[in-house]
């Protein structure tokens, strides 16, 4: 094997001890900025590098798409024609995968569906309980009611709770007992073949448990384990490496910050480090220096975490480098708020950073996408969206949340192959009708019911509902694919050369349409250009569509928190800052307060460089104009409302 050098970036003595680890449990704690993605990145490279004869693997294990990517290319262009032997990739992805080669042993097909937006779950929701006679009709159904429903049953999940222990509870807006509707969207799924992310870790822990033979060939391949950003592990994901590593595995390295977890809403839990740390018997290391934040803004960020814990002695990190600049404003409304925070985004923009902020050797200049605008929920991010279009200013806006495609033509087109992939999918097909009734051209399209269970006689009717739309295209192409007029290659050749874009006026509407086309066409040839992607048929190619993120638009970032984690920028601003918003009003009581003052944290060490606070001191709520609390973390941090 060829020496590939792995230090790109020179280590520091505490992350070259972290890198040359070899076998044994280990836990790493890391702050914000402490370069845990590089010392995960040189690590794996240095234990293949060790044995260029052998054959064991490396699994890497993240949260996000985007924390994998990231990994997945620092490792390849390093390892290059080797990479074959790292595995980069999410909980959920790598569970996929083990349920698409083994979960027939567990009652899984191979070509299952994966549930991943609400629309997906509503439909199976209300189909199984029309089929188990809880309701007469899916319109029955009320959507905000089905949704909490749906939270519910995930939270059970990943507590590895199944529908036959689920509570007899009613829910408050709805009288079906949470043991029904669970049991009902079971059944459901079963009938269609699919499962949701949840079910994913259910059904893969299953196997795990149950299945020996699988776990003994999985435990021999993957040699070495390695987990970043494990403050967010669930019940279901933390059983999961349990179950996978048994009693013998125990070359485990877990990277985590309790000081961001964030996501005990989705079940992750930072008790999951202290039971890594004592049932695997791991050795406790700490990153205790920052190279992403100024010392000013590490201050900042130190004040959120509780005094004197264990939490804050290991995450408060020393900077390395730069002062930084943290300011803070309030303003007499949204708007002026939103006003303000754009004139500071601009002036960044246009001017740079203050000289004072940076280190000897850095240059002031920003570029928009370096800079973000942050909110604790999309509902304060409002004022700052209009104040930016009013501009005509460049942003990507992000939640979180956002589907591969913008426009309901293309999320219609990834239903009809959705339907391709799975043709008794009954919840996939009436998806596939919603999305088209939203497109511009949809408002005759039928029912359908007797047909949902059969993809070629369904498609063939819509074909027919739209004749002489724009839509009829690719639904007839889709018609014939269902039908075997055409194979797989040309048909989605017509789909990729196929443009809806002429007959719309709207020049907003015409660039997302051009946006999802290029979009659908890249991704289409990525796949075709990949020698395995023939055999994996439809399925694969629904893969390829939605397991990759959407590369994002150029242009100021303005996101959720929840949606910044993991991201980091030269300059954040932090908007909203007010009882009731930040922290959010249903954890003011101390129901969670601790949790939004880590998410708190979270935003402030998303910045390396500058950080503006602000708030508005009135807000218009549906009860009218309303005056508005600086919020508790304001002072906390040293700040203090001047008018």
């Amino acid at each position: 094997m060829a020496e590939v050098n792995p230090q790109s970036i020179t280590l520091t003595l505490e992350q070259e001890a972290i890198v040359s680890l070899t076998d044994g449990a280990y836990l790493v704690v890391a702050p914000p900025g402490s370069g845990k993605t590089e010392v995960l990145a040189q690590r794996i490279v240095r234990l293949v590098q060790s044995a260029p004869d052998a054959g064991f693997k490396v699994l890497a294990l993240s949260f996000t798409k985007n924390a994998a990517s990231t990994m997945r290319r620092r490792v390849g262009d390093r390892l290059g024609e080797f990479t074959w032997r790292v595995l980069c990739t999410t909980y959920h992805a790598f569970c996929t995968d083990l349920l698409r080669s083994y979960g027939d042993l567990v009652g899984v097909p191979s070509d299952f569906t994966l549930y991943d937006t609400d629309e997906d779950r509503l439909q199976a929701l209300a189909q199984g309980l029309v089929e188990e006679g809880v309701i007469g009709d899916p319109s029955e159904i009320d959507r905000a009611a089905a949704l909490e429903a749906l939270a519910a049953i995930g939270r059970l999940k990943r507590d590895l709770v199944l529908s036959s222990a689920a509570p007899d509870k009613t829910l408050a807006k709805w009288s079906v007992p949470l043991s029904v509707a669970y049991r009902a969207y079971e059944l459901a799924l079963r009938k269609n073949g699919a499962l949701d992310f949840d079910g994913v870790l259910v059904k893969a822990h299953e196997l795990l448990c149950t299945q020996p033979e699988v776990c003994a060939q999985y435990r021999r391949s993957y040699r070495y384990i390695l987990i970043d950003e494990a403050q967010d592990t669930s019940t279901a994901q933390y059983e999961l490496l349990r179950a996978l590593c048994g009693d013998e595995h125990r070359n485990v390295l877990m990277v985590a910050d309790p000081a961001q977890s964030i996501y005990a809403f989705a079940g992750a839990s930072a008790k999951f480090i202290d039971a890594f740390e004592r049932d695997f018997g791991a050795e406790r290391y700490v990153l205790g220096t920052t190279f992403r934040c100024g010392s000013e803004i590490l201050r900042v960020a130190a004040t959120l975490q509780p005094s004197g814990t264990k939490a804050q002695r290991e995450s408060r990190a020393q900077t390395a480098r730069a002062k930084g600049w943290v300011s803070f404003g309030a303003w007499n409304s949204e708007r002026d708020e939103a006003v303000a925070t754009v004139d500071w985004s601009e002036a960044l923009i246009r001017d740079g950073l203050p000289a004072a902020s940076l280190a000897a050797e850095e240059q002031p200049r920003i570029r928009a996408e370096e800079l973000a605008i942050v909110a604790r929920s999309r509902n304060h991010l409002h004022a700052v969206l209009v104040e930016l279009d009013g501009r005509n200013t460049p942003y990507h806006f992000s939640t979180g949340e956002s589907g591969v495609f913008d426009t309901e033509e293309y999320t219609a087109l990834l239903y009809g192959l959705k339907v391709l992939a799975n043709e008794r999918d009954v919840a996939l097909a009436r998806s596939l009708i919603a999305h088209i009734r939203r497109s511009k051209v949809g408002a005759r399209v039928g029912d359908h019911d007797g047909l949902l269970d059969d993809a070629a006689q369904l498609l063939a009717a819509l074909g027919g509902d739209l004749a002489g739309t724009s839509m009829a295209v690719p639904i007839a192409t889709l018609s014939d694919a269902a039908a075997g007029r055409d194979p797989m290659p040309a048909v989605l050749q017509r789909l990729a050369d196929w443009d809806p874009g002429p007959a719309v006026t709207d020049a907003d509407e015409a660039d997302l349409l051009n946006g999802d086309r290029e979009l659908f066409r890249e991704r289409w040839i990525q796949y075709r250009n990949r020698p395995e992607s023939v055999q994996r048929g439809w399925h694969g190619l629904v893969m390829e569509l939605v397991s990759t993120p959407r590369p994002e638009a150029p242009g100021v970032r303005v996101l959720t928190v929840h949606a910044a984690k993991g991201l980091e920028f030269k300059a954040v601003a932090i908007v909203g800052l007010n009882d009731g918003s930040f922290p959010d009003f249903r954890n003011l009581d101390g129901k969670d307060i601790e949790g939004e003052r880590r998410l708190m944290y979270v935003g402030v060490t998303r910045a390396s460089r500058a950080l503006w606070l602000s708030r508005p001191r009135v807000r218009q709520t549906r009860f009218g104009s309303r005056g508005q609390e600086p919020s508790r973390f304001l002072s906390e941090m040293g700040f203090r409302d001047v008018d």
